[in-house]
């Protein structure tokens, strides 16, 4: 069956995640520590979207981001990670 492309974004350590202004006809469901993505939009759309993730944390540490993209079939990205350290925190 025919879905609609996505993109899963997590962060694991603590963290919350935001981004930007949502493509028309995409959605944005929060899960704990995620945030996935979905509805029909261009592949530029939702690069756009996905180039404006930001990451808050309120304690120092390691926390490491996972993007996950699926296609109108269902099928997945091989996951792409990046560590991000904070620092200090005011």
């Amino acid at each position: 069956s025919v879905k609609p492309p996505s993109a899963t974004v997590t962060a694991t350590g603590g963290g919350t995640i935001g981004y930007g202004t949502l493509p028309s006809g995409v959605t944005a469901t929060p899960g704990a520590d995620s945030v996935t993505f979905t509805g029909a939009a261009s592949v530029a759309a939702y690069e756009q979207l996905l180039q404006s993730i930001t990451l808050t944390s309120g304690s120092a540490g390691i926390v490491t981001v996972t993007l996950t993209v699926f296609d109108d079939q269902g099928k997945s990205s091989v996951p792409t990670s990046t560590s991000v350290t904070v620092l200090g925190v005011p």
